[in-house]
């Protein structure tokens, strides 16, 4: 059996469509992570709005990878000495926005954890609710450096070499941005009667 001719007309056509469907498909991808972006802000911004705080709530925030989860641990353990260990920290103190925004828990779910609560936080103190109490944990910025480098190489997939993730770094390409900016804001808190800067 001879072999058809195939039509060259369609080869071109077939190019373009799969261009234009390549370039359509990345287009709603796009759109479908930056309407879950906006879905995730709205929920925290409600969650933020919604909660009603009381006035032995903790707030621990940090520049990732400096300690607030040992903070967490601490202040919670301390707090609730009498309750049973849990199974998870985030079950009785929760990250704050990040709860708030994946839709994991709403501001009536906070409601219901006793007092004092305790929530950690990467937050500035500007974006974090009015009528708390606020630690700042502040860690070194060569150890958060080396921590977040190898935070960033063993889940999120980054190859470079410490040099090349210093320089990121620095610039504050990284995931909450630059280090210096949230260490110097909440420095300029640290006289505020509910703030204490630890580190």
């Amino acid at each position: 059996m001879r072999p058809t001719k195939t039509s060259t007309t369609r080869d071109p056509l077939q190019k373009t469509a799969s261009r234009v469907l390549g370039v359509a498909t990345s287009a709603l991808d796009i759109a479908v992570r930056n309407l879950d972006n906006v879905r995730r802000v709205a929920n925290f911004l409600r969650g933020r709005m919604e909660l009603e705080v009381r006035p032995t709530d903790v707030f621990i925030s940090s520049y990732p990878r400096s300690g607030t989860t040992l903070t967490q641990w601490v202040l919670y353990l301390l707090a609730h000495e009498d309750q049973p260990d849990p199974a998870h920290l985030t079950k009785v103190s929760p990250w704050f926005e990040r709860s708030l925004a994946i839709g994991e828990l709403t501001a009536s779910d906070l409601k219901r954890f006793p007092s004092p609560r305790v929530f950690k936080s990467h937050l500035p103190r500007e974006w974090l609710p009015d009528g708390a109490r606020y630690i700042y944990v502040e860690r070194d910025g060569v150890d958060v450096l080396v921590s977040y480098f190898h935070f960033y190489c063993a889940y999120l997939g980054f190859e470079g070499t410490l040099d090349d993730f210093h320089r990121r770094f620095m610039d504050g390409r990284v995931q909450y941005g630059s280090w210096f900016d949230p260490v110097a804001g909440w420095r300029e808190h640290a006289s505020d009667p509910d703030v204490s800067v630890v580190g």
